[in-house]
């Protein structure tokens, strides 16, 4: 905020009960339609689930207006041009934010416009919309929005102090000879975690960064198909970056086998399974981004991966494998941890799969997490799952930014590692989070995708 304002204001009656979700938060600066200043503080979990508190101040930078605003998503349906967060009830201090499409770049984070009324369109660049880090945010800032008695400030400092305490543990450990991995298994002992101390790596001088577990990345991508094929490379960056965060997070080594572009072929994902070795304290985690179908005589409900390389190739004529084929042969090899994933179709062979030329409003950053949560996932959890978008005779919708249950995936992940959330992590609430945002995704375009699940996994 340009501003710096230095007092406290009346608590406002929150509209929303406190969120124990993934939450990434923005500063909006702006002049509402009066032409008076206005600040609000965003808190997005996604694009249905977004509060902002408004402050409006005079001309001597005091706050004379609060508001606490519930915004929804609201899809161009006409023209596809634009996504928009609006006030759930329209207000003369509340502006709708809107993201045009075609200033999306991609990897590049997508700026916003806002107006007072999507009918005229009448967009004004905001003075500011900026991401504000958790970890970064202090008493005089949040002061700023919420009164110290507010259960969302107490819920925000509380995160912030883990977050800082987590930082400071791993800073604490760098350049002295120890490594990251030994210090988040420190931290979940700390935690009260089942954790066997003497398998804690001692210090020495040779100790490197990763620990002793390797998480083995495989992803199957169909880049090269016309209708989906944007879609599904977004998937492969924002699961592979997703990834590497984790891993770097963790300290432990990230090794990626990645079959798409002129190398996606039936015979290259078979080449690339044997060539898979895990560990037995590994992680597996794989996923398909692509055309699916199933055969009307197949036995199992999860989909068939169309590995088809042309529109010219027979798709039946061995250019195909199962998920559950693969799901198997993975969990044969014994890591601690397998997770397999699709994102696909599960309908009979010549189904097109559904395209939306406009994008969600995926969260951008997952600075907010916890180690310890996240520790609990990647390193203590033990077992196997599989699960896909759809289920038999459904279809699974994408556009530009991804599919829905690869995207639903990620914001679920975020959720269950949120600094913010004080309920027991488990994969299990992270696909049954995945599979129902993504249904719900799927409702709001026509489109039924229940998905499937199978969980076998200890935490």
């Amino acid at each position: 905020m340009k501003v710096r304002l230095s007092f406290f204001f009346m608590t406002m009656a929150m509209f929303l009960c406190i969120q124990v979700e993934a939450q990434t938060y923005y500063e909006l600066a702006y002049k509402n339609r009066d032409g008076r200043q206005c600040y609000g503080f965003m808190i997005y979990e996604d694009d249905d689930n977004c509060t902002m508190r408004i402050i409006t101040v005079n001309d001597n930078n005091e706050i004379s207006d609060a508001d606490d605003i519930k915004y929804v998503s609201v899809d161009d349906k006409d023209n596809g041009e634009y996504t928009a967060l609006c006030p759930e009830e329209q207000s003369d201090v509340a502006p709708n934010i809107v993201f045009l499409w075609k200033e999306y770049k991609g990897d590049d984070d997508i700026q916003p416009v806002i107006c007072f009324d999507l009918e005229e369109a009448d967009f004004n660049l905001p003075e500011s919309f900026t991401e504000v880090d958790l970890a970064d945010i202090d008493t005089e800032y949040l002061q700023q929005f919420y009164d110290t008695n507010e259960d969302m400030y107490r819920a925000i400092m509380e995160a912030k102090r883990e977050i800082r305490h987590q930082q400071s543990a791993i800073a604490d450990k760098l350049g002295d000879g120890s490594d990251i991995f030994r210090t988040v298994m420190t931290l979940l002992a700390e935690a009260g975690a089942d954790v066997d101390r003497e398998d804690i790596p001692e210090i020495t001088e040779d100790s490197r960064t990763e620990g002793d577990v390797t998480l083995h990345l495989m992803t199957v991508i169909n880049t090269e198909v016309n209708d989906i094929g944007q879609a599904c490379e977004r998937d492969y960056f924002n699961i592979l970056n997703e990834m590497k965060g984790i891993s770097k997070t963790l300290g432990i080594r990230l090794k990626t086998y990645a079959v798409m572009g002129d190398a996606y072929s039936r015979d290259n994902v078979v080449r690339t399974l044997n060539s898979l070795q895990p560990g037995s304290d590994d992680i597996v985690f794989f996923i398909y981004s692509g055309h699916g179908f199933r055969f009307d005589n197949q036995t199992s409900k999860y989909p068939c991966f169309d590995l088809t390389t042309s529109q010219y190739d027979d798709v039946e004529d061995d250019n195909y494998l199962q998920m559950s084929d693969i799901y198997n042969e993975i969990c044969g090899k014994e890591a601690r941890l397998n997770i397999v994933l699709s994102d696909c179709c599960n309908t009979p062979i010549g189904v097109e799969a559904p395209y939306r030329e406009v994008g969600t409003l995926f969260s951008r950053s997952s600075n907010n997490y916890s180690v310890k949560r996240l520790g609990q996932l990647f390193l203590q959890a033990r077992g196997s799952l599989i699960s896909t978008a759809a289920s038999p005779g459904e279809t699974s919708v994408c556009d530009m930014t991804g599919g829905y249950f690869t995207l639903s995936f990620i914001r679920s992940l975020r959720k269950e590692i949120n600094a913010v959330n004080q309920q027991s992590v488990s994969w299990e609430n992270i696909i049954n989070n995945t599979i129902a945002a993504a249904r719900q995704r799927g409702q709001e375009v026509g489109n039924r995708q229940q998905g499937l699940k199978l969980i076998k996994i200890r935490q």
